[in-house]
């Protein structure tokens, strides 16, 4: 308990249980004094004040009321003890009313509801069980109440919710005598509202079940919740891919007419990047908080949901958002937006949960990595703004889902005196700092000082040379956060959210270029990987020259050779190394162009392709991406461009669909051998096949075939692999 003291009659003091998982109580305790038919007043400019211990003494005289007033206040514990002397130090007996009381303060919306009777003390306790209840007595007097008001609980007037107490003393003082009122103000937390490893979630909560608004209950003693250890519930939701909200993740082949030929072209145009973290992703995030005593449960829908969540039957994670390269609209309050996420997306489970959105881009044409909302419940990735690694994506979930645990980006207490918004701070390393967001996949363990050596990554960027003074983040997590932890009918906010202003959110403006640069001596032998928007990545069976176009990038600082390995669901694979510049030099992102091995046999309307990249670290990344397939033979690929072409469709789709379908209408092109396309700074090199690559490159494949069907040897086999000589109706 704390108290605040002053001269005049009042005084203030909080309760805040070191277990409590409910809004810290306030009250005020108010002193009356009446004498000779006036009321006392208390002049601060005529009061003295002295202080012994844990005792406030004010002295003061009221001269026309003839009177000297000493008032006490002790603090113990949870306790506050009040005593009032009032001694007639005038000439003529007077009757002297003493009343001491208390009055409970909330600036919630919701202020919790009391019940109060009468024993040795008054009582008035929160009738949810799951707040306060507040001892008062006074001794030497029967005449207490308790009131809606200070003034009902000093008249004995009662009232519908009793939030005050009062006790009062009447005596009639011959000249020279006195009258003490005393009083006890003694609060204690319910068994209810105990949160004892301070995570938010109280340990009824954790034990019986969260309740809601409606009656319900969300078990979260089946979903792993334990009230001896810190627990976090995260809710990842992910867009569909634009390939996949076009409708293009089709169950039926595309028909042969014109109206689904345009179809196919569309889609073979569309984003299929997925926004999923990978599983090893979600499983590092749990880890990770694991080594700090925290459990973390993730329900990323039919994808993943934690181990320990056994009884978490209804999932509400994963794959629910249609595509939009804009996730936030031009000129909205992002915080705002991210506060209709929290509600739209977790509803009355608001309180346990926290909800992260990845996504394409924060706005059309945004190249930074995300948004978050600090100390509150959502926040979003942009992993379409160029995080086209995994740990690049699991770094940045990381930084966000730091925001909304009271993070910034310079640790808990925001940006230290002297800081400019464009410094950064070399010696803190953390996820949260953009010099390390892709950096080491962690929070920071130990304080900042400022007093380290300035890292070769401040070289682009603006580093702080002085002193300050950072905690570290895993001791400065406010797991409770703004609105964490408190149940659906908001009856235990401590601190209600923003309603005409904008929730505070941290704006990640570096680029994902920005951040590459600053964590590149961190990331050597790693690469980034994705399929190219914009450009044709459909797959048509007629032909034997299908390539997907993709892009790879260089995480490193240095120069690095990459493997690119692509596995078709046809078994087939095409394998091809890449030597890129480092990070700073041009070129380090290139075009890369990957053949189709053996399309015939792929059927439509759709295939999966997984790309694996390798340095000589290993795997540096593996993902799965879904493209269309367009399986028609000649006669079907004939009837529907003719169809096509006489329809009213665009003739940019005309002219695509011309070139896709008249080569496998009129025969079959020559077998090439693929080059990486150029990057716009330099040449890149020509692709080379992985020693001891058995998939290696299609064409070598079909000559393969085409040599063990035919038997030819030498020259001809030199002149089959050149095209020059035709072999009517093999599956090209």
């Amino acid at each position: 308990m704390a108290g605040q003291f002053d001269r005049g009659g009042r005084a203030n003091y909080t309760y805040l249980h070191p277990a409590s998982g409910v809004a810290r109580l306030e009250a005020e305790i108010v002193t009356l004094v009446h004498a000779r038919g006036r009321q006392v007043q208390f002049d601060p400019a005529t009061v003295t004040a002295s202080r012994s211990g844990d005792t406030m003494r004010f002295v003061s005289r009221d001269t026309a009321a003839g009177v000297d007033i000493t008032r006490s206040y002790t603090v113990r514990g949870g306790s506050i003890d009040v005593a009032v002397e009032v001694t007639n130090v005038g000439f003529t007996p007077t009757s002297a009313i003493v009343a001491v009381a208390q009055q409970l303060s909330s600036n919630r919306q919701n202020p919790p509801t009391y019940e109060a009777t009468q024993s040795e003390t008054l009582t008035i306790t929160d009738t949810s069980g799951r707040g306060y209840t507040i001892e008062a007595a006074f001794p030497g007097t029967s005449d207490v109440g308790a009131g809606d008001s200070l003034a009902a609980a000093v008249n004995g007037r009662g009232g519908g919710n009793p939030t005050a107490q009062a006790g009062r003393w009447v005596k009639n003082l011959e000249p020279g005598e006195s009258v003490t009122g005393k009083a006890t103000f003694s609060v204690n937390l319910q068994p209810g509202a105990l949160d004892t490893d301070g995570d938010g979630l109280l340990d009824e909560w954790e034990t019986k079940g969260y309740p809601l608004a409606d009656g319900s209950v969300l078990p979260l003693h089946r979903w792993g919740a334990d009230p001896t250890r810190k627990d976090l519930f995260l809710q990842l939701n992910w867009m569909k891919s634009e390939w996949e909200t076009s409708g293009c993740d089709r169950v039926n082949q595309y028909a042969p007419t014109g109206e689904e030929l345009e179809k196919f072209l569309i889609c073979s145009y569309k984003n299929t990047n997925s926004y999923r973290p990978s599983i090893s992703t979600l499983r590092q995030l749990e880890q990770l908080f694991a080594q700090q005593g925290i459990a973390l449960h993730i329900d990323a829908g039919e994808l993943y949901k934690s181990a320990d969540m056994v009884g978490y039957s209804e999932r509400h994670g994963g794959k629910k958002l249609d595509h939009r390269e804009g996730f936030f609209k031009p000129g909205e309050s992002k915080g705002l937006a991210l506060l209709r996420t929290r509600n739209e997306m977790l509803g009355d489970r608001v309180g346990v949960f926290r909800v992260g959105v990845i996504g394409d881009k924060k706005e059309v044409g945004d190249r930074s990595s995300g948004e978050g909302m600090v100390g509150d419940g959502a926040f979003f990735v942009a992993k379409g703004a160029g995080l086209n690694s995994q740990d690049m994506l699991r770094n940045t979930i990381l930084h966000e889902f730091g925001h909304t645990l009271g993070l910034t980006h310079y640790g808990a207490p925001g940006r230290p005196t002297g800081v400019r918004p464009d410094q950064f701070l070399p010696d803190y390393f953390s996820a949260m700092n953009y010099l390390y967001q892709f950096g080491p996949f962690n929070f920071s363990t130990t304080e900042a000082n400022g007093r380290g050596q300035r890292p070769e990554t401040c070289r682009p960027y603006s580093c702080f040379d002085g002193n300050y003074s950072v905690p570290a983040d895993w001791v400065s997590l406010q797991l409770r956060g703004n609105h964490y932890g408190t149940n659906a009918s908001k009856r235990y906010v401590e601190v209600e959210e923003p309603q005409n202003t904008d929730p505070v959110v941290q704006n990640d403006d570096e680029t994902v270029r920005d951040l590459t640069i600053a964590a590149a001596d961190q990331n050597e032998g790693k690469a980034g990987f994705e399929l190219t928007e914009g450009q044709d990545n459909g797959i048509v069976t007629l032909r034997n020259d299908n390539v997907l176009r993709g892009q790879l990038s260089n995480l490193g600082l240095d120069d690095h050779t990459f493997t690119v390995t692509a596995t078709f669901a046809n078994g087939a694979s095409h394998t091809q190394t890449i030597k890129l510049p480092g990070v700073l030099k041009p070129g380090s992102t290139a075009d890369v162009r990957i053949p189709v091995p053996n399309a015939a046999v792929l059927k439509g309307p759709k295939t999966n392709v997984t790309v694996q990249v390798r340095s000589t670290s290993g795997v540096v990344f593996d993902e799965r991406f879904a493209v269309s397939v367009l399986d028609y033979n000649r006669d079907q690929a004939a009837k529907a461009l003719s169809e096509l072409e006489r329809s009213g469709a665009d003739q940019a789709v005309k002219d695509r669909a011309r070139a896709r379908l008249d080569t496998a209408h009129t025969g079959t092109p020559a077998p090439q051998v693929p080059q990486k396309s150029q990057s716009p700074q330099q040449p890149a090199p020509a692709p080379q096949p992985a020693p001891g690559n058995d998939g290696g490159s299609s064409t070598a494949g079909i000559i393969a075939i085409v040599l063990a069907v035919f038997g030819l040897l030498g020259a001809g086999a030199f002149a089959v692999s050149q095209g020059l000589i035709q072999i009517p109706n093999l599956p090209f």
